[in-house]
């Protein structure tokens, strides 16, 4: 996922989103206090994320549309056809296809972490 398929401030959105909405409070702090400002998010957009209606100011349109597919794959399993054009607006179907991926990536991560259960951490910047 870090080859280039999707840019890196967009991949770094995807993961905080895909921890928030499936309760993955560890790999969450864990990108909040190494990697997401880093990447081009910035503190509102770090701390609107955790929001279950997102603030349409600090984000771009292309963006909202990755976030609300995000949100329907996760919460609902299945994407309603005016998300899907409007995904298909801003980004070509093999981004879309990384963009999926790393979704399923993620979330597989939080499942990891809910059987590991590791402790909360404090990273070193």
């Amino acid at each position: 996922f870090d080859l280039g398929g999707i840019a890196r401030d967009l991949r770094e959105k995807i993961i905080l989103r895909t921890c928030v909405i499936t309760e993955n409070e560890y790999e969450f702090n864990l990108h909040k206090q190494t990697i997401s400002l880093k990447m081009g998010l910035t503190n509102a957009q770090v701390q609107d994320i955790l929001n279950k209606v997102l603030n349409p100011d600090i984000w771009s349109v292309s963006e909202l549309s990755v976030l609300r597919f995000l949100d329907a794959l996760l919460i609902n399993s299945t994407v309603e056809d005016e998300i899907f054009r409007e995904i298909n607006l801003y980004y070509t179907e093999s981004e879309i296809i990384v963009i999926t991926m790393l979704i399923g990536f993620y979330k597989t991560v939080s499942m990891l972490v809910e059987v590991s259960r590791p402790d909360m951490d404090r990273y070193s910047l």
